[in-house]
């Protein structure tokens, strides 16, 4: 990702041990970054969470928040925002 490009995480599943709310705002605090939420709908069932969250990250925290979502076994995808205007 460049320097002046736009795009979001689409989080589809956040790790068992939490919901995608506080999961959300752990991952921030742990980063010390402020996100956006863009959209988002989870519901629990059972002990899981289903449902996606989308969250604006800035360009300069990028690598910080791949790295946290791989290290906690996030099921993700990255929207390309520049891709979506085009």
């Amino acid at each position: 990702m460049g320097i002046g490009k736009k795009g979001s995480f689409l989080i589809e599943k956040p790790p068992p041990r939490c919901k995608s709310k506080q999961f959300i705002m752990q991952m921030a605090r742990e980063l010390s970054i402020n996100f956006m939420i863009l959209s988002g709908e989870m519901e629990s069932y059972g002990n899981s969470a289903l449902g996606s969250i989308i969250i604006n990250v800035p360009n300069e925290h990028f690598k910080h928040v791949k790295k946290y979502l791989l290290d906690n076994n996030v099921v993700w995808q990255y929207i390309d925002m520049d891709e979506q205007v085009s």
